[in-house]
């Protein structure tokens, strides 16, 4: 599936609000986690968002593609899989390697979906004695957050909407 919005205008800033924007200098996968549960579960109902990792990013404003090697962009797509297993229900983003700046990124579009709420766990590393737990992500302006009691409550209020 195509991406639905060129490259250059989603890096631009000129189409999407940042909240929908994440920047990533290169593959961090708890974090890229968290926000993908955060984006599907689309807490502000504003369509979701998307993660673009081999950009980086200065005062919220200057983005430089850092660019990923091939080698990095298959190790990528090969770990996300296997981290967006994870999720619960099962939830998958659109993936695209794209050229910007003659270097290779890749795009991660998270639209919502209407099997929200998603849980993901809290941390990938299982010697930090959270391994097992999982929480609920949103997205609060241009950050990625755990959900609070009374923020779960209202995911959970518009699930049973929906249904």
């Amino acid at each position: 599936m195509p991406l639905p919005i060129s490259v250059s205008n989603l890096i631009s800033g000129r189409t999407i609000e940042s909240s929908r924007i994440e920047y990533k200098r290169g593959w961090n996968p708890e974090k890229v986690l968290h926000t993908i549960c955060a984006f599907a579960n689309d807490y502000e109902n504003i369509g979701g968002g998307y993660i673009i990792i081999g950009v980086s990013e200065e005062d919220d404003r200057l983005k430089t593609a850092v660019g990923l090697t091939d080698a990095e962009t298959s190790a990528l797509e090969k770990d996300l899989f296997n981290k967006c297993n994870l999720i619960q229900p099962r939830y998958m983003p659109v993936v695209s390697v794209e050229s910007y700046q003659d270097v290779n990124i890749v795009v991660l579009w998270v639209p919502s979906n209407d099997s929200r709420p998603f849980t993901c766990p809290m941390s990938l590393s299982q010697d930090k004695g959270r391994g097992s737990e999982r929480g609920y992500f949103i997205r609060r302006m241009s950050h990625t957050i755990r959900a609070d009691r009374d923020e779960v409550a209202e995911l959970m209020m518009r699930a049973k909407r929906r249904s």
